[in-house]
């Protein structure tokens, strides 16, 4: 349904299906007060510009043109005009896939994990900002997939998994800043325990890390210990 550029969800509907809407081009998201459930991936590749949740909604809200779970206050999906609003704890995988107008994102320090494929296809994203203090820990593979116009990207602190393929290719991206260069090492499992160890001395390189992770390192999860 590539071409549908609208939706008008009647007040019937309580679930809206995994990926019912997913590689649509709906324009505008909203969600009736009636809606309860949303499955994976419902709203995933659309490049919207707007999301509205109804205020009497008691599962879902939206701020800042984001659409977010109350029970974890999750954001589920963003928008080409998003502001993610601080106290967001995870940004979940599609969020702001294919939002080829997106420019520059801040991440808020209540953020723990970014999700695979996040920014996937954001040609236009040039700038990411992690807040002071970051508790970021996990980027998913593929997240930043296709960022082509990102030059520069700091790694925070905390973060201690980057999932195979986060930046790949991004034909741009220059310099990566590691805030902690030590006890990485990379590995074809996710949840390995060991694996190709790299430098800390390559990553704190920004050039060189940068060079890492977006091609001899690129196809391998990230762990550290």
């Amino acid at each position: 349904c590539e071409s549908l550029v609208s939706v008008d969800i009647p007040s019937s509907v309580t679930r809206i299906g995994k990926s019912a809407f997913r590689m649509c081009d709906l324009d505008r998201i909203e969600i009736s007060r009636y809606v309860t459930d949303i499955g994976d991936y419902a709203f995933a590749q659309n490049g919207a510009s707007y999301i509205t949740v109804d205020s009497g909604n008691g599962y879902y809200k939206s701020e800042n043109n984001c659409l977010i779970r109350k029970a974890d206050n999750a954001l589920l999906y963003g928008s080409n005009n998003s502001v993610i609003p601080v106290g967001i704890s995870e940004i979940q995988a599609y969020a702001f896939s294919k939002c080829d107008s997106l420019t520059a994102v801040g991440i808020p320090s209540s953020v723990r994990s970014i999700g695979q494929y996040c920014f996937d296809g954001c040609t236009q994203l040039s700038t990411v900002i992690f807040e002071r203090g970051s508790e970021l820990r996990s980027i998913g593979a593929n997240a930043f997939y296709k960022c082509t116009s990102l030059e520069s990207f700091t790694v925070p602190v905390n973060v201690n998994f980057i999932g195979n393929g986060a930046f790949y290719g991004c034909s741009s991206l220059n310099n990566v800043y590691f805030e902690n260069a030590s006890g990485w090492y990379c590995a074809f499992s996710s949840t390995a325990t060991s694996g190709t160890d790299i430098a800390a001395s390559d990553l704190s390189d920004p050039v060189t890390a940068a060079k890492h992770l977006t091609d001899k390192y690129e196809i391998y999860n990230w762990l550290r210990a």
